[in-house]
């Protein structure tokens, strides 16, 4: 398992440069184990979060990647049931779906708090490209989560949406995503957060992989 900043690890210099403009940094934990690689670098960034005092809640966000019909079945399926998520034993504080309209175009995002485990993770974030955890502390909901990204979001590669980092600087909140493809032959996952909390969680995710690891400076 490797772990190293976005910036050492090769990222693109317009999301290392997004990162600096909100006081944040990224970490990523990776290997070459494909599906297994991305299971064990989420098990690593949840073992180190979880050894920090605060404790925390993970929520799964989404979205449609496109415009959808606005007929009887996109209004009854809106996003979960689209993405075949049961939220039939979820609280109801705990899960929200909501519509974005633009232009004639009819959109649906949610957000649902899941446990963590590692492979129904993996599972949601492959769902749809526009899916990512969310790492917050236990006081924000669902309806806390709609409220600060109400207009959605779309996906683009190896970028974070502008409404998430801005969550992620109003909030404290850590991002998680996965990564990883045939082409590249390296996967794993990402966490984006301010720039101190991801240094320490750098180092506490060394110290799983590494008995004596540099501490952070």
């Amino acid at each position: 398992m490797k772990v190293q900043n976005l910036s050492d690890a090769g990222w693109n210099a317009s999301l290392l440069a997004e990162l600096s403009s909100v006081h944040a940094d990224g970490l990523e934990v990776s290997a070459r184990d494909g599906i297994h690689a991305k299971a064990i670098a989420l098990r690593s960034i949840f073992a180190s979060l979880e050894k920090e005092d605060s404790p925390f809640n993970c929520w799964a966000i989404s979205g449609h990647t496109a415009s959808q019909p606005d007929d009887r079945l996109t209004n009854f399926r809106k996003l979960w049931k689209y993405l075949g998520v049961d939220t039939s034993k979820t609280a109801a504080a705990d899960v929200v779906e909501w519509e974005v309209r633009l232009k004639g175009s009819l959109r649906f995002f949610g957000a649902i708090r899941v446990p963590v485990i590692e492979e129904a993770l993996l599972g949601l974030l492959a769902k749809q490209a526009t899916t990512w955890l969310v790492i917050a502390a236990c006081e924000v909901g669902a309806a806390t989560l709609q409220r600060e990204i109400q207009g959605g979001w779309n996906f683009a590669d190896g970028q974070v949406p502008a409404v998430l980092l801005q969550l992620l600087k109003k909030m404290d909140v850590v991002l998680v995503k996965d990564f990883g493809s045939q082409e590249t032959s390296e996967f794993g996952a990402i966490a984006i957060g301010r720039t101190e909390r991801i240094r320490q969680l750098s180092f506490s995710v060394q110290q799983l992989s590494c008995p004596n690891p540099a501490p952070p400076v």
